[in-house]
């Protein structure tokens, strides 16, 4: 697990200054969009309660911000590896808003409604 989140660590850093260039490129309006779109999904099947859907949500804007910075400054197999790195990270944090049965559930919804690729 240790090995897991240094990987992790060292392959945001390069990531997280290159987003923070890239920060002017990626409209705020489309990814609170996005990710209000992608929670309202989720909530369909996993019924978040009304302390977990701010929660959710926030987290799912956060990683959507960081998905546009590898897509964008990344590419082939290289971009691919760190979008698992990423959805992996991300499943990690939801682990800690929901219960362990919506948990589950995500983890078997997560590839219909947040695909590696998602534009």
């Amino acid at each position: 697990m240790k090995y897991l989140l240094s990987i992790i660590l060292i392959v945001s850093i390069p990531f997280v200054t290159n987003a923070q260039d890239k920060a002017e490129e990626i409209s705020p309006q489309l990814i609170e969009a996005n990710a209000n779109d992608i929670t309202s999904e989720y909530n369909k099947k996993l019924f978040l309660t009304g302390v977990q859907l701010p929660l959710f949500k926030k987290k799912v804007s956060e990683f959507l911000y960081k998905a546009e910075g590898i897509k964008n400054s990344l590419s082939g197999k290289e971009k691919l590896d760190a979008l698992y790195l990423l959805q992996t990270e991300e499943a990690k944090y939801m682990q800690d808003i929901l219960t362990q049965t919506q948990y589950r559930q995500y983890l078997k919804l997560r590839s219909n409604i947040q695909p590696l690729e998602r534009s």
